[in-house]
């Protein structure tokens, strides 16, 4: 047994998926896409660095991964705004 069919037509079927890709789909510039990716790693790599060298809040928020050192630096930067002092810890 098939599925129901949700459109009456083929063009209806064909505009109802153009409207779901058109809302699910986000166009990108590939080169600032790129030069943006680029800036994170060094950024990382730059964090990791004063990690090593024994920076304390390197050593607090630099992780292997960069999504998981960005959620720790968004986090350790919350925490100042609501304390009103830096964690150090």
């Amino acid at each position: 047994m098939g599925h129901r069919k949700c459109h009456a037509t083929p063009a209806e079927c064909s505009a109802a998926y153009r409207r779901r890709l058109h809302a699910e789909t986000v166009v990108v510039d590939r080169e600032r896409l790129t030069r943006l990716e680029d800036r994170l790693a060094a950024f990382h790599a730059t964090l990791h660095q004063a990690k090593q060298a024994g920076y304390p809040l390197a050593r607090q928020v630099c992780h292997a991964s960069l999504d998981t050192t960005l959620e720790a630096l968004t986090a350790w930067f919350t925490t100042l705004g609501k304390e009103g002092h830096l964690p150090m810890t």
